[in-house]
This record gives structure tokens, sequence and C-alpha cells, in this order.
């Protein structure tokens, strides 16, 4: 047997299996259906609006889930320590953020007089990029 004679059995060979999936995958189709209308959509358990909104369903849970991996990739980087504010600095995207509190507003005011406005009019402090928000 030489090569031209081998190569033209593994491209049959290939055909033959390739052939051999696309009818197994016609028959999987058929009774997949089938499978749907007499078993599964006559069960109980089934909920034909979770049915109808599965695709809504899902890329809910999938965005949902790359929220969840953000937040974790944050929590890693070191900007986001938590905060019970709900804000994040407008400037680097952290929610490591403390509030300004009015005895801190009231000393810097004392100590700096009328040049401390621009801050005492700020109420969150980012601890990451160290801004005033």
């Amino acid at each position: 047997m030489n090569y031209s004679e081998l190569l033209q059995l593994a491209k049959s060979w290939g055909n033959f299996i390739s052939d051999r999936i696309i009818i197994w995958r016609l028959h999987w189709k058929q009774n997949e259906q089938r499978l749907f209308d007499e078993i599964i959509s006559k069960s109980p358990e089934f909920d034909i609006n979770l049915w109808n909104n599965r695709d809504t369903i899902l890329k809910q849970r999938e965005r949902q889930q790359e929220q969840d991996i953000n937040h974790g990739k944050a929590i890693l980087e070191g900007r986001d320590k938590g905060n019970k504010f709900g804000v994040e600095c407008p400037y680097c995207h952290a929610t490591n953020v403390k509030k300004i509190t009015n005895t801190s507003k009231a000393m810097h005011t004392a100590i700096f007089g009328i040049f401390s406005m621009g801050r005492n009019s700020k109420n969150f402090h980012c601890n990451n990029c160290n801004s005033d928000f």
C-alpha cells in the first residue's frame, strides 16, 4: 500500500465518521423533541414560564456572574475593601472609600481656614487614589 492509497483510505474513513456524526445529531434532535413533548412538558415540576424565558434568565445569570467576577478581581487588586455607603470613586472606580466626617471638616477649617472650603464641600475620600469627592 503506497502513500496515496493510505491517504485516500484516511479521507474515506474521515468522511464515514463525519457522516455518522451528522446522522447521530439529526437523530438526537428528533428524539430530543419527542422526549420534551412526551415526558418533560408533562412533568408536575415543569414551569412553562421558566421554559419560555430561559434565554433571558441565562443572560441575567451570566451578567451577575460577570459582575461577581469583576468584584472579586477588584478585591484581589486591592481596589475594593467593601463599603457600607454604596458609592465608588468617580476617578479610579474603587469602592475602598470612607466618609469625611463633620469633625474632620471642622478641624480642617480650624487649621486651614478659608482654604479648606474646597475639601469641606466633599463627602467621601478614596483610600485608593486619595481623592475627595
